[in-house]
């Protein structure tokens, strides 16, 4: 039996974040060495005005490959599934280059082999959206299955993995974990270093190193994502993957252009069905779809609220409009009540997600100590925080209490909304009591 590996070595156990998967198809077997993608619900790279603005948010853990897919690996696939293999031959530990369509087929290889659901819908060799008649159908991504383990990262995916780093919980420029430029080099895994501008195009250019030994690596541990082959994405151009236009995003640098770095104000490239990229494969739970439930645990919790309230925040144009729950194309207060009228079923105000805005709320926030504390950003949804701004003030009460929903039961109960006076005096006893509270505190 040969083995062709995408990687170092294949591994059995978890090391330093890193695991294997392994796959056999007739008698070959491929590894692929997987870094495990975490910290998540963290914040998007704000540093971004232009699309896609705002990226790398991930409301979920999630794994993507270390090095590029191999033309070896990619080889093996294609001889056994007998789909499109052609490609330009560099070297058999070379970054394949191959069409988006080529690429996708090859990740739902890897999810027929394991058992899952292909990631992405071809018919008679046809790309096709997923549709609401299909089993694991996303409607707020109608390319990717809900029932796929390995996939072609998105951009929030890629960006996540290439810039992010979850011990400062902030985004470095370059995917080497530096604000400076890397170090150009034809190969090695030197800390600091991309397969880029490394070397003169004359008299010819030496073409992308071996992918096991393509530069150093992200503060997550990825290789390449800034040199040495661009990648695909598994997002179309206009961000939303609702259309085939067959325009599909390329990002990272390359062994002949420039190190890619996280604050262009452009995507690196973008190309059709007939171009070529390398690319790297992303793995995810399969999760059933439950609309609002981005953490993709199959119920709707705390967790999916606060990160839904977050971007509502900072207005997100997020490329996962499963985020956007009225379809504007924009993350605004107006999902956050969506999220909670009509898919949770509560209301503002709601601070332990009973079902219910009462006085056992009150009671929870304001003994939380919280309350117009000195103690910036310190504000959650179950201490009081109900607008997102981080902390825990009158604000928060008043939009509470303009929701209607104090001392009304469940939602589905029909119930006479308090006057505006009633609200009123009770208002002003709720902060006079949160205000002694933290003179006693």
């Amino acid at each position: 039996m040969t083995k062709h590996l995408i990687l170092f070595a294949a591994l059995t156990v978890l090391v330093n974040n890193v695991r294997a998967d392994t796959f056999t198809f007739g008698n070959e077997t491929i590894d692929i060495e997987l870094v495990i993608i975490d910290a998540p619900q963290n914040v998007p790279d704000l540093s971004r005005t232009a699309n896609p603005a705002y990226a790398g948010s991930i409301p979920y853990t999630f794994e993507i490959a270390k090095h590029e897919v191999t033309e070896a690996a990619f080889d093996v696939v294609a001889a056994v599934a007998g789909f499109d293999g052609e490609h330009k031959v560099a070297g058999p530990d070379k970054p394949v280059m191959v069409n988006w369509l080529q690429a996708a087929q090859f990740v739902n290889l890897l999810n027929t082999s394991q058992g899952f659901e292909p990631a992405y819908k071809f018919v008679e060799g046809t790309f096709s959206a997923w549709s609401s008649d299909d089993e694991g159908f996303d409607p707020g991504n109608s390319f990717r299955n809900r029932g796929a383990a390995y996939v072609l990262p998105d951009v929030d995916e890629w960006y996540k993995s290439a810039y992010f780093d979850s011990e400062s919980t902030s985004y470095f420029r370059y995917t080497t974990g530096s604000n400076q430029p890397p170090k150009p080099v034809e190969d090695g895994t030197t800390p600091g270093t991309a397969v880029c501008n490394a070397f003169p195009l004359e008299p010819e250019p030496r073409g992308p190193a071996d992918v096991f030994a393509a530069g150093g690596l992200s503060p997550y541990g990825t290789m390449a994502q800034g040199g040495n082959a661009q990648e695909w994405n598994e997002t179309e151009l206009d961000l939303v993957n609702d259309t085939l236009d067959t325009n599909w995003i390329v990002r990272g640098g390359s062994w002949n252009g420039d190190c890619n770095f996280a604050d262009n104000r452009v995507l690196s490239s973008f190309a059709n069905q007939t171009s070529t990229a390398g690319f790297r494969v992303g793995k995810v739970t399969p999760a059933p779809f439950v609309r609002g439930d981005f953490d993709r645990d199959g119920v709707l919790g705390i967790a999916d609220l606060e990160f839904l309230i977050a971007h509502a925040v900072i207005g997100s144009n997020s490329v996962r409009f499963a985020h956007d729950l009225d379809g504007n194309h924009m993350i605004e207060s107006d999902d956050v009540k969506i999220w909670l009228h009509e898919l949770f079923g509560t209301w503002l105000g709601d601070a332990n997600l009973d079902g219910e805005f009462n006085s056992a709320d009150l009671v929870t926030v304001l003994t939380a100590g919280g309350y117009e504390d000195a103690i910036a950003g310190n504000g959650t949804w179950a201490s009081g925080d109900w607008n997102g701004d981080g902390e825990f003030t009158t604000s928060d009460l008043i939009l509470a209490f303009e929701d209607g929903g104090y001392e009304q039961g469940p939602r589905n109960a029909v119930v006479p909304v308090p006057e505006p006076g009633s609200l009123t005096l009770l208002m002003c006893g709720i902060v006079k009591l949160a205000a002694h509270r933290r003179r006693a505190n």
